[in-house]
């Protein structure tokens, strides 16, 4: 389960809950086939790596996450790793892993999320042909109770497999197409109240793939918070890289579907699901902006 989860935790253990976009109630993926539901009073929105939902009742946050483990043995050995994304956010396995039905395991998880004290309960189930869906709930020590591992074991369960949409145009050679590309995911929030309490977040990652295979990634987010005294936090991700870039990059089959693979040196590997719906690029099912080396400067990929 050593996922990226970083991007995502944005209004973790805020008084009110996670401020949300709008999603609720059941949740089509097409990208993923996959649909789920989230319980009622849940609210969220979609990222580029999955989904993060929130209450403004109940404190803590719930994220959705694809895998692409193929057996249980390979999802057992990866929990038992537990959890680090390398930004402050790491969870131990507490107790034993437990099995999750016949396709899935379950476990509850303590540490730290953004550098805070945290407790949680994940849910990792596979599916019919391969990969699945984790599904892993955090809370404030204080606030952990066995409604958390309930509720993310309800939403585990309503999770129902369907065949993938078609990724890409018959005949596109993603490899081909997307070299020397910059391709770029923007994203803004701000939600406010009459008492002058207001949250606001935004979020942006550049990913240049170069003709010669290498890439340059980078990741910004950050977040801004009054709810009385004021707060705000913000953060960074991959940056700097020389001529080499920061790793290796092509494009795959997963499922039989294109997906863009970055490898980094330190050995992660980060995967995009490739569509095209309406002849735009989405990444994980998420909109990226696609500009080459004939788009305006501040637009070209920068590649040596």
């Amino acid at each position: 389960m050593r996922v990226v989860i970083h991007a995502f935790i944005l209004v973790v253990f805020l008084a009110s809950g996670a401020q949300a976009q709008g999603l609720s109630g059941t949740i089509q993926q097409p990208q993923w086939g996959v649909t789920f539901t989230m319980p009622d009073g849940w609210v969220g929105q979609q990222g580029p790596e999955g989904y993060l939902f929130g209450s403004h009742t109940e404190r803590g946050f719930v994220l959705i996450l694809p895998h692409e483990y193929a057996t249980l043995e390979a999802l057992r050995a990866e929990a038992q790793k537990g959890l680090d994304d390398g930004f402050g956010t790491r969870l131990e396995v507490e107790d034993a892993i437990q099995a999750f039905g016949e396709r899935g395991l379950a476990a509850a998880l303590r540490g730290q999320v953004e550098g805070q004290p945290a407790q949680a309960y994940v849910v990792s189930v596979l599916g019919p042909s391969g990969g699945g869906v984790t599904v892993l709930s955090a809370v404030e020590p204080a606030y952990y109770t066995e409604a958390v591992a309930q509720r993310t074991e309800q939403i585990a369960q309503s999770i129902k497999f369907t065949a993938p949409a078609s990724a890409s145009p018959a005949g596109s050679d993603w490899a081909a197409s997307l070299k020397g590309s910059r391709l770029t995911y923007m994203y803004s929030y701000y939600s406010g109240g009459a008492s002058g309490d207001y949250v606001g977040a935004s979020e942006e990652t550049i990913i240049d793939l170069c003709s010669a295979g290498h890439f340059f990634y980078s990741g910004s987010h950050a977040l801004a918070v009054d709810g009385g005294a004021g707060s705000g936090y913000n953060a960074s991700g991959y940056g700097g890289g020389g001529d080499q870039g920061q790793g290796r990059w092509t494009v795959v089959q997963q499922g039989g579907e294109p997906t863009l693979q970055l490898t980094f040196p330190s050995g992660e590997v980060a995967t995009y699901a490739i569509s095209y719906p309406d002849e735009e690029l989405h990444l994980n099912g998420e909109r990226f902006f696609w500009t080459t080396h004939s788009s305006p400067a501040d637009y070209r990929p920068q590649c040596p």
